[in-house]
């Protein structure tokens, strides 16, 4: 028997792994207004947060369990599967199977590893869909000491006999009290300086973002109705490049200084390589679409910097 879908009354119980954080509070925020009943498992008990929470690590397996036997959820979001360490804590936990929310990244593609140089392959066609190439290169970050790969995430719960995974690509996500701090840099920049200079390759190159309200919209979206063993692309379906984000800041910064495009590359990364997805099936199969622009995010952000 698979646990999912919505119970009689068209609400359902969902324990969330994670979410205290940006994209999470956000979803839980989201789940509970929609109705539904949210609990968190977390390392840290948050007070101020208005949602049953339960403390434990998700590579513990047995607090998990217990967890999850206490609470019988109709299904999990796990927002913090990092690696695969994380599938396999979560399907020791599991006695029955169980529709699982993954949160996986744009970052699973081979235009990602093409862009950092990392392939000779050749430039990847764009908008990205949800059957294009993922990478060969794995463990981009392990330098850093961590084991950090979505594409494990994702196969180790595709295998799973217990895990029934609806796997979300996200694009780069930002928004208010985004850990991250994505646009720090533009930023910076303007709140130094009156003359900006941006490399004319730098100032062409696309990737996709998706404000933070957006995404958790998505992710909810895909508790109620996402399909198991299905891949969803999920990002804001406008895309700018990086000059046309330089501008929008500009204007929410009210910063009167200059943009310079200059003739010269930036040769750190490859720029001709683009990182836009195709987010038509989420929107088509759930009925996904933006509840904020990106202006809006944009404000709530230089508002939050302004009035911490």
């Amino acid at each position: 028997m698979i646990k999912s879908g919505k119970s009689g009354s068209g609400f359902m119980n969902i324990l969330m792994i994670g979410g205290t954080k940006f994209i999470g509070l956000e979803v839980a925020r989201q789940l509970s207004e929609a109705g539904h009943i949210v609990t968190l498992f977390h390392r840290s008990h948050a007070k101020s947060l208005p949602y049953p929470q339960i403390k434990g690590d998700c590579n513990n397996s047995d607090a998990l369990k217990d967890c999850i036997d206490n609470i019988n959820p109709d299904c999990i979001i796990h927002m913090t599967a990092m690696e695969k360490s994380h599938i396999v804590s979560l399907e020791s936990a599991l006695s029955q199977r169980m529709r699982v929310i993954i949160i996986s990244s744009a970052d699973v593609y081979k235009a990602f590893e093409v862009i950092h140089r990392r392939s000779d392959a050749p430039i990847q066609e764009v908008p990205l869909c949800e059957t294009s190439p993922v990478r060969d290169v794995r463990y981009f970050y392990r330098s850093s000491g961590n084991n950090y790969e979505k594409i494990d995430v994702e196969n180790a719960s595709r295998e799973s006999a217990l895990i029934e995974p609806v796997i979300l690509r996200l694009g780069m996500v930002f928004g208010k009290n985004d850990p991250y701090r994505r646009f720090q840099s533009i930023i910076d920049k303007m709140q130094n300086n009156h003359e900006i200079t941006l490399p004319a390759n730098v100032s062409t190159w696309r990737t996709c973002y998706g404000g933070v309200k957006n995404i958790a919209h998505g992710i909810v979206l895909a508790a109620e109705k996402g399909k198991s063993k299905e891949v969803y692309n999920l990002a804001d379906k406008e895309t700018f490049t990086e000059l046309e984000w330089y501008h929008k800041f500009a204007y929410s910064l009210n910063w009167n200084g200059k943009i310079k495009v200059t003739q010269e590359d930036n040769s750190d990364y490859n720029y001709d390589q683009h990182l836009i997805m195709d987010t038509s099936k989420i929107r088509f199969e759930l009925g996904f679409e933006e509840i904020y622009t990106a202006e809006e995010h944009l404000h709530e952000i230089v508002k939050n910097m302004k009035c911490p």
